[in-house]
């Protein structure tokens, strides 16, 4: 009895402090990045080409244009990524577009808000990428849950951009 009574009160500091995260804890963000032996215009060509995207990031299963800006800032993007059996269907939204320089997206799902931006450098003849991430929830539960995944989201990222140098060096 007294084992039940110390793993409940365990079972419940536990909740608690899980619960108050979300309280704590409004974003999750992090930073990622990755050099790559190719000149800056290249890189960053290759990059914002949605065409190229299904090469180096295996979880997308689909990307099609909602909505071209001519000026690219505002272009709209439905991207469905798989994930085990399912299917996330995010929309993605260009809100800075710098040639060379600054690439800024915000993916949004039914639970998620995420901001992605990434910075171009070149530094002598090759190029580094900075990757910048927020994310948010308006779904208490998923703001509580995101700083307990941050390792994961970083592996993921870093896996991204890791992809898209073997890729571009491939070329």
């Amino acid at each position: 009895m007294k084992f039940l009574k110390g793993f409940l009160r365990l079972l419940l500091l536990l909740l608690i402090v899980f619960l108050s995260t979300g309280l704590l804890v409004k974003e999750t963000s992090y930073q990622v990045n990755t050099s790559i032996d190719r000149p800056l215009q290249e890189v960053f060509t290759h990059f914002y080409a949605k065409k190229t995207h299904k090469e180096w990031q295996p979880n997308l299963q689909s990307i099609k244009a909602l909505d071209i800006k001519e000026g690219v800032v505002g272009s709209l993007y439905e991207l469905n990524m798989v994930k085990t059996t399912d299917t996330i269907r995010f929309i993605e939204k260009t809100i800075a577009y710098i040639p060379n320089k600054k690439l800024i997206f915000t993916l949004h799902s039914d639970q998620l808000f995420k901001t992605d931006d990434y910075e171009f450098q070149e530094l002598g003849s090759t190029t580094v990428i900075t990757k910048n991430v927020v994310y948010k929830s308006e779904d208490y539960l998923m703001q509580c849950l995101f700083p307990y995944l941050k390792n994961k989201f970083i592996t993921l990222d870093k896996n991204y951009l890791d992809n898209f140098k073997s890729y571009i060096e491939k070329q």
